[in-house]
């Protein structure tokens, strides 16, 4: 800690009894200040762990709100191409209702012996 600030703090002596004791049974700590200093630096870990975990969290269910979109999105298109394909214009309209009525024409005539089947082109 080559730039190293004193930062000096107040505490009640039964606190401070009760560090004393936690750095007596805990040897990874060199001294009082030790264990204040990586306590604190847990503690700012643990803090940023749980808002990455929060923030992951979020990713997820925007995640999962955007791919329900997409496919919701996906199947609205396929509904639309569908009723694209069964909008039929008016000349093709036309077409239709001119070619039923040739074709049931045909067959009245058919059936009344007016025509034989060599006119059978259509």
């Amino acid at each position: 800690m080559a730039d190293s600030k004193l930062v000096q703090i107040k505490v009640d002596s039964d606190r401070l009894e009760a560090w004393d004791k936690f750095h007596s049974e805990n040897p990874e700590f060199d001294d009082r200040s030790d264990l204040v200093r990586k306590s604190v630096e847990r503690t700012i870990s643990t803090d940023n762990k749980q808002e990455e975990s929060k923030d992951s969290i979020g990713r997820a269910e925007a995640l999962e709100q955007f791919e329900r979109l997409e496919g919701i999105l996906n199947e609205l298109e396929r509904e639309v191409s569908l009723v694209q394909e069964d909008i039929v214009t008016e000349d093709t309209m036309d077409d239709i209702v001119l070619q039923r009525s040739f074709q049931s024409t045909k067959r009245v005539l058919k059936n009344a012996g007016i025509i034989g089947d060599e006119n059978d082109s259509e």
